[in-house]
């Protein structure tokens, strides 16, 4: 969500050496997700076996005890999720009986990290996403698996694979891993182990991978190098200059890296996965009270947060295969029309599906929950006007977040309202 909340290879040993036994003859799974476009260019997801497919979901996350502001990620923790296993699957079931089609859930590069010294994924760690997804898919419900960061022992990809050292001197951060060709290619090779990873526990379980978000409302920030520099020159790893003293300039500079970074990425994922659709989710820059695309300056940024989401039309404009969006109503009654505009959103764009996979609602913003249930049925069925092809609720029970909505609180009031056996988004 933009306004933050969470501080966010050896396959057959990785997921048959671990704590579940994951290892299980392949199986025919759930068909797989892929994009077809209409007569009128209007783009859509269907299944391999041709039937249309309207994602209608909800996020799943575990986050540990703190305030928002020091709360982990603990989905998929082995101290976490082996002792919470049954209810979890209890859970999953609860959620396709509701009439949702897919979960949206968050991987921790902490967690996932793999032993130092080793480019390899946790081994208990991925048993229990690829448990998480078998579980899903066994209910009828398809996953979309989210990244956020590279995990601490994938850094030394950079230089074990031949590729020059990120530029430290001029770029700090998140926009080091954004302007670093080497880092890019050890978030593309993270990905794809992922996914081979899932793939040799269980060749047919990667069909029931919806998509995979790469990195969750991935932004630069106007704090870290080379932004955070309003005077001089910044020489990319392409040679090309940049003055930070235009507003022009860093923007190009911004838009060109979004869109190499998810072209270098979505490359070598799609090498490990063919056939899984990638995107990277944004925000709406008004989120953080920016208004537009003016170049990564601190001064923009209003509410004091550094972060400056990618363009949507770069990310249209690269590899991903659709646009994924996360919109939240601030106020009660309130619609998407100022987020939209922050967007530069334009209907055209409906060349490639346009997903709403975070909505939902901060408790200091709706308070009453009725209102919340009046908002977001409004704010549904303006996507949906909007050419929209699917949605996903923030969240489905993480009772830990307190400062939001979650649909099972209340004796699971917003879970009855919004389900999509009850609730048609694109009705009257």
């Amino acid at each position: 969500m933009a306004r933050r909340t969470i501080t966010g290879l050896a396959i057959v040993g990785l997921v048959c050496g671990a704590s579940l036994a994951v290892c299980r003859p392949a199986r025919a799974g759930l068909p797989a997700i892929m994009v077809a476009t209409d007569a009128d260019n209007h783009a859509r997801f269907v299944t391999t076996a041709g039937q249309s497919f309207i994602p209608q979901g909800v996020n799943w996350v575990v986050v540990s005890p703190g305030t928002p502001a020091t709360q982990k990620n603990i989905s998929f923790n082995p101290d976490y999720y082996l002792s919470h296993r049954s209810v979890i699957h209890e859970s999953l079931t609860e959620i396709a009986r509701s009439g949702f089609n897919f979960v949206r859930i968050r991987l921790d590069a902490d967690g996932i990290s793999g032993p130092a010294g080793t480019v390899e994924l946790n081994r208990a760690y991925m048993a229990n996403v690829i448990d998480f997804i078998r579980a899903a898919a066994d209910s009828g419900l398809y996953v979309e698996p989210t990244g956020q960061w590279l995990p601490a022992n994938y850094y030394m990809l950079v230089s074990r694979d031949g590729f020059p050292d990120p530029d430290r001197a001029n770029t700090s951060g998140v926009n080091a891993l954004l302007l670093s060709q080497g880092l890019i290619h050890a978030y593309g090779r993270y990905m794809a182990d992922v996914l081979d990873a899932i793939r040799a526990a269980d060749p047919g379980l990667l069909s029931a991978v919806f998509c995979v978000d790469l990195w969750n409302e991935l932004a630069f920030e106007s704090t870290d190098l080379p932004f955070s520099r309003e005077a001089g020159r910044y020489t990319a790893e392409d040679g090309s200059l940049v003055e930070l003293s235009d507003a022009a300039s860093r923007q190009r500079l911004a838009d060109t890296a979004a869109r190499r970074w998810i072209d270098g990425v979505v490359t070598l994922a799609k090498q490990a996965a063919p056939g899984v659709l990638f995107t990277v989710s944004v925000f709406a820059p008004s989120d953080v009270f920016r208004s537009g695309y003016l170049g990564v300056f601190q001064r923009d940024a209003q509410w004091g947060d550094p972060r400056q989401p990618l363009r949507l039309s770069a990310v249209q404009d690269s590899k991903a295969d659709f646009l994924e969006i996360h919109l939240y109503p601030h106020a009660a009654g309130a619609t998407l029309d100022d987020q939209l505009a922050s967007l530069e959103y334009l209907p055209a764009r409906d060349s490639k599906p346009v997903l709403l996979a975070e909505t939902g609602a901060f408790k200091s913003e709706i308070k009453e929950i009725g209102q919340v249930d009046g908002t977001l049925r409004g704010i549904l069925r303006q996507s949906c006007a909007l050419r929209f092809a699917g949605w996903a609720f923030w969240t489905w029970d993480t009772d830990g977040q307190t400062d939001l909505w979650n649909l099972r609180e209340s004796d699971g009031y917003l879970q009855k309202r919004l389900s999509p056996r009850g609730f048609d988004w694109c009705g009257a």
